[in-house]
């Protein structure tokens, strides 16, 4: 049997990360969905670090751009820097009100 497609949302937003998880469990009931709220915490889940250690890589990412600790387009540059970790998709979103 398939294992369950893996999705790592990264947002500090908890009412965003709460209502992507209710629109993605509506479209995608099988997948099993991950959540983490600052791009230190998101590079420490992708390699596999810390508390972290026998999380499954992602097949999907959907990035915040403005997080704490270390911003989105930081996460996604070391994403793509890494052999392992470019190959996963990443959705790029972010709710600021600045242009």
């Amino acid at each position: 049997m398939k294992s369950p497609r893996q999705l790592l949302i990264v947002d500090d937003n908890p009412a965003d990360i709460e209502l992507a998880c209710e629109a993605l469990k509506e479209c995608a009931p099988s997948c099993q969905i991950h959540s983490v709220e600052d791009g230190v915490e998101a590079l420490a889940f992708l390699n596999r670090r810390g508390s972290y250690g026998n999380a499954m890589h992602p097949d999907l990412v959907i990035l915040d751009l403005n997080l704490p600790k270390r911003g989105g387009l930081a996460v996604l540059a070391a994403m793509k820097a890494g052999p392992e970790l470019r190959r996963i998709p990443v959705i790029i979103f972010s709710t600021s009100q600045l242009s």
